[in-house]
């Protein structure tokens, strides 16, 4: 049954409701292009930004405050860490 699903010609189907099972074929409609494919959008020239100058966002703000959590969890684990090996070296 695998094969056959795989091996269906374009448009065509089966639907399976239950135990039952119905192939199906849709016609193909031909629609009137009504629209180019595609529209450039025209972007006005951006300024290029100093290099001191920084925007902070409210996203931009949580992100540094998690990072600093993360730093500063990261650097207590390390040093519990190098404690723990510390103590058992030395016994």
């Amino acid at each position: 049954m695998a094969s056959e699903i795989q091996g269906l010609p374009d448009l065509r189907a089966y639907l399976k409701s239950g135990n039952l099972v119905v192939p199906l074929s849709f016609p193909y409609i031909d629609l009137p292009k009504r629209h180019e494919a595609l529209i450039e959008r025209k972007l006005p020239a951006q300024q290029p930004k100093e290099a001191g100058a920084q925007t902070v966002t409210a996203s931009g703000t949580a992100m540094s405050a998690f990072w600093r959590v993360a730093c500063h969890r990261r650097s207590a684990t390390a040093s519990a860490a190098s404690d723990t090996t510390t103590d058992a070296g030395s016994e």
